[in-house]
């Protein structure tokens, strides 16, 4: 009797934000389309003193809560993942990544030594779209086990940065490819909302007093509702908590997006809504928005949301390279489920 092939996804999929959930889940629903048994290993990657951390930093409780309540949305999310639930599973290729794993400057983390390095009970392991952040070569040096990577079967990244530092760590075959969240058909997954005016949608995880006031001006020349997720926004009209697919359909559903966020972009580029991206530096958007030839869509000034917003953008030629880019990523990621099978087979 012929079994399915089998994934381990080693992930992200617990913190309090909404992208880290949306990739675990696209990783999970996209490779049981290609009739692949997925699972996503569990793991407390979540720092247990980030909450004492604030606390200590004496951050606002409104804001304290509102962050609790996303983690809360989130848990109640995982519901829609298959985990791994026995240790003594093989599996035919575990995947590391996406998201932020391999950045071991993040502090509200913690760097697992099977972020890093094969895993015990897969014929191969790979890297799909792993993120390091603002890592160099000297911060991986400090966790011994992120050698582990260089013993990879396959390494994929998903920016620029994260490729860079790869080829300067020792890994000698780099391949860029998307976030799995393009390569799931979220429009499946989308929720009637109960909205009856036009709105603008902001997803961020804080704007400065000029920004905000920039957004909530942009919002009254263009007669549109502020709906602001990601944090505590008291000067937007909304700041509802909403569940991952209630957030994915409010961005569909939107007039435009305002965002700081690289999955806040993601899913404006996968709906083809007019966004900006306002945002200090950071190389993982950049080299999203260098992708699909839309640099002209990010900026660090409140002040051009009006100039940035009187470009249209011609989703039919965003789309075309999205489809190109879609077609590499797939390839790269199943190549090794086919490797599997001819090393078995022979």
């Amino acid at each position: 009797m012929n079994t399915l092939p089998s994934a381990l996804v080693i992930t992200y999929y617990n913190a309090p934000n909404y992208g880290a959930f949306l990739q675990a889940y696209a990783m999970q629903q996209f490779l049981r389309s290609k009739g692949i048994e997925a699972k996503i290993k569990r793991h407390r990657a979540n720092n247990p003193n980030l909450f004492t951390f604030l606390k200590d930093k004496k951050t606002d409780k409104a804001v304290l809560e509102y962050r609790n309540e996303i983690q809360s949305v989130i848990d109640d999310a995982q519901s829609r993942l298959h985990f791994d639930e026995k240790d003594n599973c093989i599996y035919d290729v575990a995947i590391i990544g996406s998201d932020e794993v391999w950045n071991v400057k993040n502090m509200t983390a913690n760097h697992l030594p099977l972020f890093f390095r094969p895993y015990k009970s897969a014929r191969q392991t790979i890297s799909y779209a792993p993120c390091s952040g603002r890592c160099a070569v000297k911060h991986l040096k400090l966790f011994p086990y992120t050698a582990g990577i260089r013993k990879l079967n396959h390494v994929s990244v998903r920016d620029d940065h994260t490729e860079q530092l790869m080829k300067d760590f020792g890994v000698k075959d780099v391949q860029r490819v998307l976030d799995p969240t393009f390569l799931h058909d979220f429009y499946e997954d989308l929720l009637p909302i109960n909205q009856h005016e036009n709105y603008l949608f902001v997803y961020t995880y804080g704007f400065s007093a000029d920004d905000t006031q920039q957004i909530i001006q942009f919002a009254r020349n263009r007669n549109l509702k502020i709906i602001a997720t990601g944090s505590k926004c008291d000067w937007a009209d909304e700041n509802p908590m909403l569940t991952p697919f209630e957030w994915i359909s409010y961005i569909k559903n939107s007039q435009a997006v305002i965002t700081s966020t690289f999955h806040g972009t993601v899913f404006s580029i996968i709906f083809n809504k007019e966004f900006v991206t306002l945002a200090n530096y950071s190389n993982k958007i950049i080299s999203l928005l260098d992708e699909f030839s839309l640099q002209d869509r990010f900026s660090v000034d409140g002040s051009l949301l009006e100039d940035k917003f009187g470009k249209n953008i011609d989703y039919e030629r965003i789309n075309r390279i999205k489809t190109e880019k879609i077609a590499v990523s797939e390839k790269f990621l199943l190549s090794s489920f086919q490797e599997v099978q001819n090393n078995h087979v022979s």
